[in-house]
């Protein structure tokens, strides 16, 4: 059992976002799919959306069980929770540089945080890892010390699938803060639009960080929704932002939501139930594959 005060309703879409899509009852309507056949809705508070119980959890971890959640997710989501609200009072050009830099690794982490893309990208830090271990046997005799077991097979077998877990959640803040992919994104060009009062909300799901197949790609861009109201939109382009913002706002409010409710895995949020039968027609029907995509798989959890 973990300490007494650890969380473990582990938020992939956390709950400051999903607030700005709850009503005068402080709830949205949750849209989900507990079986394939049958789409079920209800009105809920935030804070059951967009969880799963110790999603994030690290069992026999030294740091502790749930030092994913507190150490680096709570952290990320507790930097980018001021900055959403900025942006949808209007204020992106007073950001700080401090203030992209957390908004720009929200953005990151959300391509690697929900069940589905986190165990893809833990599977793919599995894999390396692996690999790296396999890389050591030609040379182990060589240059291991005294301390090191006699033979390659020996140290080998010392490796726990625990601790391969270990490793590959050890390297999951490094994915989420690449230098290199960071400082690209926190230099684009970015503009928020807002939405004219007689187009219906953007949505909320699962995946919202709406992505092209490559950014430098012609046009290529990502977005995400901030608000009902508001979507947030990047591209390395400026002739890109304006094509975008052109657009006929029921054009982009439908473009952006079939992107949100067809890539959805476990659920789609909403202010009210006006677009249910978008939802239900659509949910879950092009699901995104993840930006990892590893052939090994990270062993299921214990029972």
């Amino acid at each position: 059992m973990g300490a007494p005060n650890d969380p473990t309703k582990h938020h992939y879409i956390p709950e400051f976002l999903l607030r700005y899509w709850t009503g005068d009852d402080h709830r949205l309507e949750r849209f989900d799919r507990p079986i394939p056949s049958k789409i079920m809705v209800r009105r809920v508070f935030p804070s059951e959306v967009g969880f799963e119980k110790d999603l994030y959890a690290s069992p026999g971890h030294r740091l502790g069980g749930q030092w994913l959640e507190l150490s680096v997710f709570q952290a990320i989501d507790n930097h980018a929770a001021p900055v959403l609200e900025k942006l949808n009072a209007g204020e992106i050009g007073d950001l700080s540089d401090q203030e992209r830099v957390a908004w720009t690794l929200f953005m990151r982490s959300l391509t690697h945080r929900t069940p589905h893309y986190l165990r893809s990208t833990l599977a793919s830090g599995i894999a390396h890892y692996r690999q790296i271990l396999d890389e050591l046997r030609p040379d182990y005799l060589a240059e291991r010390d005294d301390r090191d077991p006699a033979s390659y097979d020996e140290f080998r077998s010392r490796v726990t699938d625990q601790d391969m877990l270990h490793q590959a959640q050890r390297m999951l803040p490094d994915v989420m803060l690449n230098p290199r992919i960071g400082a690209f994104l926190i230099n684009l060009p970015t503009i928020v639009i807002e939405l004219p009062q007689d187009v219906p909300d953007f949505l909320i799901s699962d995946d919202i960080l709406i992505r092209t197949n490559g950014i430098q790609t012609p046009n290529g861009h990502i977005a995400m929704v901030i608000s009902p109201r508001r979507l947030y939109l990047s591209a390395p382009e400026e002739r890109t932002l304006r094509e975008i913002s052109n657009l006929p706002a029921k054009t982009l409010v439908r473009q952006v939501n079939q992107w949100t409710v067809e890539s959805a895995r476990y659920f789609v949020g909403a202010r009210d139930r006006a677009q249910e039968r978008f939802i239900r027609n659509r949910f879950g029907a092009d699901p995104k594959p993840p930006v990892l995509r590893p052939e090994l798989m990270t062993p299921e959890p214990a029972a």
